[in-house]
């Protein structure tokens, strides 16, 4: 019994990223309630979540206003043209819902298309400029580029995010969950598919590659 309670138990490091999570997820809302910094906190959610899923995280908060600081700029340039233009789908689906007929019935089809295209490339986005240094353009382009590339996995990616917004709507421990950890929770996820991604696509170096790199170097420090 013992052993359960112990800092390297399975059950331990499973409540541990449970705990961490939480506070990640609350760190983020907070962090997101001047709209304007919702896209550096996005960022931000995205590389503490790929530490976690690593098990190279910190302390959670420090972590994250660090990531946060460095994200600031580039990652507020991708944020207000994805808001203006959720912004506008966001008005076209009430618009288009109040009509009826078949110029209605196809442009709600239309927006349905154009939503999930805007999803796709918030998916990808976010998490690219935590680890590439490029302008706003190619950013978009370059997750329009993976998002059709990796077809399967973008479509899973957003399940999931359907998977957890219905809980929240059916269930009230779904609700909860959607509460504590509902942001942190997706972007983690995120990151278990995104990871393998990267790693393909040399955007990111493997973690044993990285391993191999540190082991290599403390040799050297202790020889040298």
């Amino acid at each position: 019994m013992e052993s359960v309670f112990r800092t390297d138990s399975k059950l331990y490091q499973i409540v541990e990223k449970i705990v961490n999570l939480v506070k990640l997820n609350m760190t983020w809302i907070l962090f997101c309630i001047p709209i304007v910094t919702i896209g550096a906190a996005n960022v931000a959610l995205h590389e503490i979540a790929l530490q976690i899923l690593n098990g190279e995280e910190g302390y959670i908060v420090p972590s994250f206003y660090k990531a946060f600081r460095k994200n600031w700029k580039k990652a507020t340039k991708l944020w207000i043209p994805l808001f203006v233009v959720g912004i506008g789908i966001y008005m076209d689906v009430m618009f288009w819902q109040q009509m009826n007929g078949i110029v209605a019935d196809t442009m709600k089809g239309l927006v349905l298309v154009i939503g999930m295209l805007y999803l796709f490339l918030s998916i990808y986005s976010y998490p690219l400029t935590v680890h590439m240094e490029t302008g706003l353009k190619l950013t978009i382009q370059n997750s329009a580029l993976l998002a059709f590339k990796y077809l399967p996995k973008t479509i899973y990616m957003a399940v999931w995010l359907g998977i957890l917004w219905m809980l929240g709507k059916v269930w009230a421990i779904g609700l909860l969950i959607q509460i504590l950890m509902g942001g942190s929770m997706v972007a983690f996820l995120h990151a278990a598919v995104l990871k393998k991604i990267f790693e393909k696509e040399k955007i990111i170096e493997p973690m044993e590659n990285n391993k191999e790199q540190e082991h290599s170097k403390i040799e050297k420090e202790m020889n040298g």
